[in-house]
Formats: structure tokens, C-alpha cells, sequence
């Protein structure tokens, strides 16, 4: 829609498609057509013609002729263009004058405080509409500072832009989330990975690997606001956090029944528990399917599933997770 991208309200943009499919209109024939009262008709003429999306007809005065579009809106998007570059070389400067004094900081520097339940929502939208590859999150019941349902449509549009989400979910919150389900499903539909445990040791948000978010209060403690902790060993120390609970968590699921599924990582169907077992004995790739009489692309393709199910990066990852696991 031309009113996202430029700017225009609803009734102006109506306005300005109303005036295109006409060789001229007044202020009463405008509102006649956008069923707004003459007075509002006649601002938005003016609002137009101010844009140069419009101008005079200079044999029926007091009607108006559309601009080209090519040639209207063509100016309106190059001034939004050179203001999205300045604005860009705008932010780099101020990413250098940012990292320059983080360089500097001292250890006392490392947290943020952050007060109040409106100021914790902003910020942790703020979180996720900046974030640029991943955002890793540990989820208590309840939620107090922002629901589900609340957070859904920052969260979908960052993994709509490409941003991983991993998520686990306190088993409680499957029964105490009101609406939960229904989140979960567009979650996973939108290539989310979720799991769940019984218990959650912290509500925590972790973004790009650069910037934790995490309550003032504990379980069961009263809290007016987070902390935000940048680079740190307190940093390295809740990402080894997270990846704990996440690779003792179980993988969750939901079927089109409505049903939240749980599947846990120790358990594996026959196929997969050959090809583990051969790939921790030493065996190839290529020789694992020769043996287990598989083509080489269902062979890599159930690693690959394996590897996601346990979070590995690498085969040498997966064979410890598998040892752990009791795979092989």
C-alpha cells in the first residue's frame, strides 16, 4: 500500500487511487466517492496537491487532476531513499561511537537496568525488531511483563526477516497460557524451534549472541524491571545456560489436531538408531547407506534431522550428544 511506503494516511491514498480513475473531481465528488464528509475531502485535496500527487485544473477551478504516478511518486520514494541512506550512515556512526565506549567500559558497566512493566515491553520489542540472525529465549510461567499473545507480532515479523528463534517453554505454561496453542502453532509454521522441560531456571532473552534480558526478581520474587547485561563472562555464562536446558529439553510439536506434542531426544525409531550407530563406529556417510541400503541423500537428510534434534553444529557434537543420549 503507497501509504506504508510514503507516508500517506488511509483516506489520502484512497483519495489519490479516486482521482487517477478521473480526469478531474471536486471536493463534493471525492467525498461522495470515499464516503467522508466535504470538509475532510477538501484537506485531503489540499494535503495532495501539497505532496504533488495532485494539482489544479486550471479550466474548472476548484477540481483537481492526479499527477503521474511515475512522475508523483517516482520524487516521493528517491527523498525516502536518500533518507534511508543517511539514516544508515547515521547508525553506523553511532555503532562506532557505541563499540568505542563499550571498549572502555568498566566490569561495572556490563548492566542495564531497565524499570517498569511499559519501559521492559518497549525494550524488549526494541530487542527483537534489531535483532539480526537469532534471539534464544527461556520462557517461565507465568508471564508477567508481556504475553504470548502480545509478543506474537514482533516475533513473527523477525522470523519473517529470517531471524532464528530457539525457544523453550516451562511445561506449565502449556496449561496456564490461555491461547497458547494457537501461538505455538503459527510459531512452528513459521520455522520456529520449540521445545519444552518441566522447569526453567530463569526467564531469559539472549539477541545475536550480544545482549541478555533477564528479570530483576527471581521465581517467585516481585519484580519492577530487567536487567540487560552486554558482553561479559555473566553473557557467556547465560549462553551456556540456555544450551544446557535446551539440549535436555524435548522437542515440541502440534499436530493440526490442536494437540501440543512433546517428542524427547532419547528416543529414536529404527533407522535413525542404525545410522547413529554406525556413524559413531566410524562409518562414512556414502557407507552408511551401502550397509543400511539407503541412498546417500535419506542418509543425510536423517543426520541432518539428528543434528537439529540435538543442536549440534558438527558430527563431533552429535556423537557426544548421542554417548550422553545413550544412541550408541
Amino acid at each position: 500500500m503507497i501509504q506504508d511506503v510514503l507516508g500517506l494516511t488511509e483516506n489520502e491514498s484512497n483519495a489519490y487511487r479516486e482521482l487517477l480513475r478521473r480526469p478531474s473531481c471536486s471536493a463534493g465528488e471525492l467525498a461522495r466517492a470515499l464516503e467522508v464528509p466535504e470538509g475532510e475531502a477538501a484537506r485531503v485535496m489540499g494535503r495532495l496537491e501539497t505532496l504533488g500527487l495532485a494539482a489544479r485544473n486550471g479550466e474548472a477551478p476548484g477540481r483537481l487532476s492526479a499527477s503521474p504516478p511515475r512522475l508523483a511518486l517516482g520524487s516521493m520514494l528517491v527523498r525516502r531513499q536518500n533518507a534511508l541512506r543517511l539514516a544508515e550512515l547515521e547508525l553506523g556512526s553511532l555503532e562506532e561511537l557505541y563499540r568505542a565506549t563499550m571498549a572502555e567500559r568498566s566490569s561495572s558497566d556490563v548492566l542495564d537496568v531497565v524499570r517498569g512493566v511499559e519501559a521492559t515491553r518497549q525494550r524488549l520489542e526494541q530487542l527483537q525488531s534489531g535483532a539480526r540472525s537469532e534471539i534464544l529465549g527461556l520462557v517461565q510461567a507465568p508471564s508477567r511483563f508481556v504475553s504470548t499473545a502480545e509478543n506474537s507480532a514482533t516475533e513473527a515479523a523477525a522470523a519473517a526477516r529470517g531471524v532464528a528463534y530457539r525457544v523453550v517453554l516451562e511445561r506449565r505454561m502449556l496449561e496456564e497460557d490461555e491461547g497458547i496453542v494457537e501461538e505455538l502453532e503459527r510459531a512452528v509454521d513459521a520455522g520456529e524451534e520449540v521445545r519444552v522441560t518441566e522447569s526453567v531456571p530463569v526467564k531469559l532473552v539472549i539477541v545475536d549472541r550480544e545482549l541478555a534480558m533477564v528479570p530483576m526478581g527471581g521465581r517467585g520474587h516481585a519484580a519492577d524491571g530487567v536487567l540487560l547485561i552486554r558482553p561479559s563472562g555473566l553473557l557467556d555464562a547465560l549462553l551456556g545456560l540456555f544450551e544446557l536446558v535446551w539440549h535436555r529439553s524435548s522437542r515440541l510439536t502440534v499436530p493440526r489436531s490442536g494437540q501440543v506434542v512433546t517428542s524427547t531426544p532419547s528416543a529414536l525409531d529404527g533407522t535413525d538408531a542404525r545410522i547413529m550407530s554406525l556413524l559413531v563406529a566410524g562409518f562414512t556417510d556414502q557407507a552408511v547407506a551401502a550397509r543400511l541400503g539407503l541412498s546417500l541423500r535419506t542418509v543425510q537428510r536423517r543426520v541432518g534431522q539428528l543434528m537439529k534434534l540435538t543442536g549440534a553444529q558438527t558430527r563431533l557434537q552429535l556423537g557426544l550428544q548421542a554417548a550422553r543420549l545413550g544412541w550408541a
